[in-house]
């Protein structure tokens, strides 16, 4: 595992990032190729698609919100530590999304589909094990989680400080508890790996 030191709480670091917009870098971008992918073969693969629930962990200006609900699902929640990512949104994205520190919110739901890209990597290293654990707890029986986590050193700014994992360790934790659907890399997109994993 590669740590790289993280000097601020999430809260002050992201809403700095978002207010610096040092997230084009991202938010400005298409999906990634892959989690498109994965996202139709769930849909392709359900009787009722657009009835799943969906939640996306650190949704930041919302891009995979507005995607999806342009795509017909209906049921979306985000979560964003950052109020200041959200706070230019139009009211019918916005609606969707909770401020708030994924670790401390209590939703009052399951999902059937969490989306994280690169959520988990982009916070505190320590963090890494209790989000994995409640995202497979906020899962339903044969959900889906799925999203990109880094493999490499990854940082477009001194604030926007990641960790990461490789190949063989990041398959490894998802095994545990996950059945795994695909698992690739891009060749367009270094230091990432693509997942879509199912709730066992």
């Amino acid at each position: 595992m590669v740590l790289l030191s993280i000097k601020m709480k999430n809260i002050q670091r992201y809403n700095q990032i978002y207010q610096k917009s040092i997230d084009v870098t991202w938010s400005n971008t298409e999906l990634p190729d892959k989690v498109v992918k994965y996202l139709n073969y769930i849909k392709n693969n359900s009787e009722n698609y657009n009835q799943l629930q969906v939640l996306d962990v650190g949704c930041g200006r919302g891009r995979l919100i507005k995607q999806l609900t342009k795509d017909g699902w209906k049921d979306i929640t985000g979560i964003e530590i950052a109020a200041a990512a959200v706070s230019d949104l139009p009211p019918k994205i916005r609606s969707k999304i909770i401020v708030g520190d994924f670790l401390k919110q209590k939703f009052i739901s399951r999902f059937d589909v969490v989306v994280d890209i690169t959520m988990t990597c982009s916070s505190e290293p320590e963090n890494g094990k209790p989000i994995f654990s409640k995202i497979f707890s906020l899962l339903n029986q044969n959900g889906y989680y799925l999203g990109e986590f880094f493999t490499e050193p990854v940082n477009y700014n001194e604030l926007d400080q990641t960790w990461c994992l490789d190949q063989r360790n990041f398959r490894r934790i998802l095994k545990k508890q996950f059945e795994i659907v695909f698992f690739e890399t891009d060749p367009k997109i270094q230091g990432s790996v693509f997942f879509c994993a199912q709730k066992k």
